[in-house]
């Protein structure tokens, strides 16, 4: 019972998710569902009681009535049905969409440590093969609205089987008869559903490992990134083999489970013409004893075995709920994934100059890591200040900017803005004060000025200006459209490959285009040769502005042009002070460092 109600309240959370996805598709998918259960029990009972007429009195004022009643019942359902699915064809575009653009919503609105999670990689990637496997939202919707179609298959059929079963002119026995044989009916249709389902979902849970490597293949083939890699090592051939061998085991695989389920198909098809015979043998036998008319035959014997169908197949669309249910829990428990980033209410007042950020005492390890990567690291980064944040490799120089970015949160401690816990305040409000460019940055497959503004509306004088701050206006005017020339080929062949350094100059432009208060660069001339470095270093001030700068860099070259270094080893400030001071130090890291870089520079 516990796992039945279970069920139902999954069945229940998801029909809600389906109405916030597109309520107008649903009620549509359930209206038509309905009404075109009428349409054959209509021709059923109007044909009866043509039948019924021409058996008895033969009025052809009544004959016409009837046949004007079946042919104006039928047109108007037919062009209601009709419209209903043109809309349904409509709404079902937008519940794909829809539907997606959920899925995406959350994958972008979730916390970042969600995201770096390898289960919650893991659940999102189960979801998508589950998806391509028939088990979906879709399923779900498609289901619901056979249900309630079978449902009011059931009152109709029953409606009007009424004068078989309760009709004491016809003798006891052959009704029990009747009942009997329909039980038999669903009892080998229920076990023929469950065998049938059965086979189809272990089916597809063989397809998930198939169709995982065969996406795998997909992606790419269709990604002309790895164009030169498949031309240089012949590697059409190994890929064209491997997603014919997948081909072939999914078909056999498909061909051995459907050889399988024909059987409860055709056991199934047997049974119900055999409830037609037996009724149809006792109906007729009722009618010659007249018991009922001869226009009520046909119409009990075929309602009959419709009820019996839609019992059946109500047990079998329970089924495939019940199965389909594994995916939609996975699927709620992916839009349930907790958000603690966005639980701050505080709106920031205007931020300038006068703006204090400290880390106060603060620990931080990853999820799932026992090591500490900041350990009681304390600073304070004040208004208008450019500092540098300098260390080895994986010293925690870029965590500390994912602190300081809320893409995490401390483990122990606090950061605060101006005295307030940067956790209690708004997180849209919070991260808008930011200009990031991280070293692992992304551009997109969008216009050149687009990826700077990241707005479809932008103003062109600021972007050719933030152009030319980076040193790549006059490269950019020689471009066929300008700063309208799409980056790379996913969706215009004209696009450009940018380079690496380009693409880094772009990222830098990005930053200041957002009228943000803190300008953060995480390695920004990693990509650049060491002209385009020097060129940045010197237009430094001018990129920069009046903003509050931290720039994370291995090159030691960068913290010159900056008023404060922070030294971080092993999670911890070793070091701080300007470079001037820094470099007296000679037992200390930042010295050890600089020297060791130092003939790059001279």
């Amino acid at each position: 019972m516990g796992r039945l109600r279970d069920n139902l309240s999954v069945i229940l959370r998801g029909i809600q998710v389906l109405f916030s996805i597109e309520k107008s598709y649903v009620i549509l998918l359930v209206l038509t569902n309905i009404l075109s259960v009428f349409i054959p029990y209509i021709n059923i009972y109007m044909t009866a009681q043509i039948i019924n007429e021409l058996s008895g009195a033969r009025n052809w004022n009544t004959l016409i009535l009837f046949i004007i009643i079946t042919i104006l019942s039928n047109s108007c359902l037919i062009l209601l049905l009709s419209g209903l699915n043109h809309l349904i064809g409509y709404h079902l575009e937008q519940f794909y969409k829809n539907e997606k653009l959920l899925f995406s919503k959350k994958s972008m609105m979730m916390d970042y440590e969600q995201i770096e999670k390898q289960e919650t990689t893991q659940l999102k990637e189960q979801i998508n093969i589950e998806s391509q496997t028939g088990y979906n939202m879709y399923c779900l919707c498609n289901f619901l609205g056979k249900w309630i179609s079978s449902i009011t298959n059931i009152i109709i059929s029953s409606g009007l089987t009424f004068g078989l079963f309760f009709n004491n002119s016809i003798q006891l026995s052959w009704r029990i008869l009747i009942v009997i044989c329909m039980v038999i009916v669903i009892g080998v249709g229920y076990i023929a559903s469950q065998k049938t389902n059965s086979l189809t979902e272990d089916m597809f849970s063989k397809f998930v490992p198939f169709n995982m490597r065969y996406n795998f293949y997909n992606d790419f083939l269709k990604n002309y990134n790895t164009g030169k890699d498949i031309r240089l090592y012949n590697m059409e051939h190994v890929v064209a083999n491997e997603q014919n061998n997948i081909e072939i085991i999914t078909y056999k695989i498909e061909r051995k489970t459907k050889k399988k389920i024909v059987k409860y198909s055709i056991l199934n098809a047997f049974t119900l013409d055999f409830l037609k015979v037996i009724s149809y043998i006792i109906v007729t036998l009722a009618c010659l004893s007249n018991a009922i008319s001869i226009g009520n035959i046909t119409q009990y014997v075929t309602c009959t075995a419709l009820f019996v169908s839609s019992i059946s197949g109500i047990i079998g669309q329970t089924q495939m709920l019940f199965y389909n249910n594994r995916y939609l829990m996975r699927y709620l428990q992916f839009l349930d994934i907790p958000s603690q980033l966005r639980s701050g209410t505080l709106h920031l007042t205007n931020l300038r100059s006068d703006l204090e950020i400290v880390f106060h005492h603060v620990y931080f390890r990853y999820p799932q890591s026992k090591e500490f990567v900041l350990n009681d690291f304390c600073l304070t980064i004040r208004g208008d200040e450019r500092l540098a944040v300098v260390g080895m490799n994986g010293s925690g120089k870029t965590t500390m900017i994912k602190l300081l970015c809320r893409l995490y949160d401390p483990t122990e401690g606090k950061i605060t803005l101006n005295g307030v816990d940067i956790r209690s305040i708004d997180y849209q409000e919070y991260i808008k004060i930011f200009g990031i460019v991280f070293q692992d940055f992304k551009l997109f497959s969008l216009p050149i000025a687009q990826n700077i503004a990241i707005s479809q509306k932008y103003d062109a004088q600021i972007v050719n200006h933030l152009l030319e701050k980076v040193g790549l206006k006059d490269f950019i005017e020689h471009l066929p459209n300008g700063i309208e020339t799409p980056l790379y080929k996913d969706f215009d062949e004209n696009g450009y490959e940018i380079s690496g350094g380009e693409a880094q100059k772009i990222a830098l432009a990005r930053s200041r285009f957002k009228n943000s208060v803190i300008l953060i660069l995480d390695e920004p001339t990693a990509a650049l040769d060491p002209v385009s470095e020097a060129q940045v270093f010197t237009q430094f001030h001018s990129i920069a502005g009046n903003k509050t700068t931290i720039f994370i860099s291995h090159r030691l070259s960068s913290c010159q042009f900056c008023d404060k270094i922070v030294v971080i080893d092993k999670g911890q400030i070793v070091q701080y002070g300007t470079h001037n001071e820094l470099i007296e130090d000679k037992q200390n890291k930042y010295y050890q460092l600089w020297m060791a870089q130092a003939k790059h520079y001279q």
